[in-house]
């Protein structure tokens, strides 16, 4: 997959994703939140913007800015509900 290197395919497998469909269908932000909380401090932003990144086929470093904030926004909306 796009952006995603052997060590997080690896992790992603741990937890039954390892297809594109699998991110879609948990969403980016969840899957993220599920690596967070499993691989704790392994797991950083940079996994975010990754796994978008794959879901719509693109580098991560070429997701636009407006994007990231968007996802870090709905993070700590997700985190402020736990």
């Amino acid at each position: 997959m796009l952006n995603l290197g052997p060590q997080t395919l690896k992790k992603l497998q741990t937890l039954g994703v390892s297809t594109i469909e699998d991110i879609e269908n948990l969403g980016v932000l969840e899957t993220y939140f599920r690596l967070k909380t499993v691989y704790g401090q392994q797991i950083s932003l940079n996994a975010l913007w990754a796994l978008q990144g794959a879901v719509l086929g693109i580098p991560w470093n070429q997701l636009l800015p407006e994007l990231k904030l968007e996802l870090k926004r709905q993070l700590e909306e997700k985190n402020g509900r736990l």
